[in-house]
This record gives structure tokens, sequence and C-alpha cells, in this order.
């Protein structure tokens, strides 16, 4: 049997876990940007390990949830931040046609 004393301690541990496990929009979105900048640089990472002529593209999101597509040519060392897949596409054609 527990005492009053271990109740109210007990109870207390039980409301702080519930309250830290209840993520915060802030704290979501922190951490939403942490994983993003986390994975991105990973990527450059192993870009860096692995060079390919190949043109490199990614994609992340703005602020205002809009998809922006990088690219970067390893070969002529340009870099692009395109908001379209047609833009991409577009810059990719005038790649090979240089």
């Amino acid at each position: 049997m527990q005492t009053l004393n271990q109740r109210r301690l007990y109870e207390e541990l039980e409301l702080i876990s519930r309250r830290s496990s209840q993520k915060t929009p802030l704290v979501r979105r922190v951490n939403s940007a942490l994983r993003n900048g986390l994975r991105s640089g990973w990527r450059e990472f192993l870009n860096f390990l692995t060079p390919s002529p190949d043109p490199r593209i990614s994609t992340f999101t703005n602020a205002h949830g809009e998809t922006i597509w990088r690219v970067y040519d390893p070969v002529s060392q340009q870099a692009a931040s395109l908001s379209s897949e047609s833009e991409l596409r577009v810059w990719l054609e005038q790649r090979y046609n240089r």
C-alpha cells in the first residue's frame, strides 16, 4: 500500500511525463527543421565522399510549404534553386545542350 506522499510523488511524476510527451507546435517545427537539416547535411557529406559528374538534385520545403528544387552541376560548378519540376527540367536540358 502506498503512503499519501508516495502517491502524490507518483502523480506528479506522471503529470510531468504526460506533459513532456505532448509537443507544442514550436517544438514540432524545431524538430522537423533539425531532421531536415540533418538529412540535408548527411546527403551533402555522402555526395562529398562519392563524387560524380551527374547533377545533384535535392528538394526542401520552405516556410510557406512550397517545394524548392536545388540542383548542382559538379562539372560546371553551377547551382540553382528552382520553384518547380518543369524549371528543373529546363535547367537540366540547358546543361546538356551546352
